[in-house]
């Protein structure tokens, strides 16, 4: 049976032997959502979201605060030459919702970017989503003494890679937002 539209529907099915013939009756609530494509943007301070927590971690200021330094860090010799690690948290909460804003629950992600600027060429970025839940004011310190951990403190698997430039940066995030949404 194939529904055109939303609605009650009583449906009975007849069997019948030639001789006998049996009538059963049920009640199906048919709820048809249109197919639609919603493009959703998520910028600290633009259209009203404010949902934006970043911060990073020092190797060489473990017990630092840096949840209002203007920029993040993601660095593998910070400061030059000392080969210690400097490592970003990047957070967006409450994209998943109800509310025409967000992505409703049960939405298929099609795609998602997650768009940078760099300043400073490096060797790039790996993303790896979190396994555990963070504030922004944490330090080096608040995850075991040595920053964020891939397979501990973070999934093992890399979700994506972005390149050393210093210009605007693309990463696909897709496959972490499809994720992030089979859990609401």
């Amino acid at each position: 049976v194939t529904f055109s539209e939303s609605g009650a529907y009583i449906l009975a099915l007849t069997a019948s032997d030639g001789q006998l013939s049996r009538t059963g009756v049920i009640e199906a609530t048919v709820e048809i959502e249109a197919g639609t494509r919603s493009v959703l943007t998520f910028r600290q301070g633009q259209a009203g979201y404010s949902g934006t927590a970043d911060t990073f971690l020092a190797e060489a200021a473990p017990a630092a605060d840096n949840s209002r330094a203007p920029e993040l860090s993601a660095d593998g010799d910070d400061p030059g030459g000392s080969g210690q690690d400097s490592q970003a948290l990047l957070r967006f909460d409450a994209i998943f919702g109800a509310a025409r804003s967000q992505i409703p629950p049960g939405a298929r992600i099609i795609s998602a970017f997650l768009d940078l600027t760099a300043t400073n060429l490096g060797d790039g970025a790996r993303l790896h989503r979190m396994a555990e839940p963070w504030e922004d004011d944490e330090s080096w310190n608040a995850f075991g003494g040595n920053g964020v951990q891939a397979g501990q403190e973070a999934l093992a698997a890399i979700d994506a890679i972005a390149p050393g430039t210093t210009a605007a940066v693309r990463m696909d995030v897709t496959k972490s937002v499809a994720a992030w949404a089979m859990d609401h």
